[in-house]
């Protein structure tokens, strides 16, 4: 509330509302951080991911191949949809050419 009375107070006196903390010396020092903390967690994943990588083996082989077992299901499926529809697009396309034509 006391920030939101200033601005107007200053908006009145200056005909302007202050702008936010957006100096480029703030922006490079927040884009350094986000950049810092993505490759510092980059860095420790892969940490882990080779520590561990003998014991997770068999646990994302297993996820994989449970996966690619349901999903083929599903790929099919949606696979002969996709047909279904571009048969309809081609019958539909192809009797408006014919009535534009005749």
């Amino acid at each position: 509330p006391v920030f939101a009375s200033s601005c107007l107070i200053a908006s009145k006196v200056c005909g302007q509302l202050p702008q936010p903390d957006s100096s480029p010396r703030l922006v490079r020092r927040r884009q350094r951080a986000a950049m810092f903390s993505a490759i510092f967690a980059f860095v420790v994943g892969t940490g882990i991911g080779a520590f561990n990588a003998e014991t997770m083996r068999p646990c994302l082989s297993d996820t994989f191949h449970l996966g690619k077992q349901k999903a083929t299901p599903v790929a099919k499926h949606i696979s002969n949809r996709v047909v279904e529809g571009a048969t309809k697009a081609s019958t539909l396309a192809k009797e408006k050419i014919t009535s534009m034509r005749g």
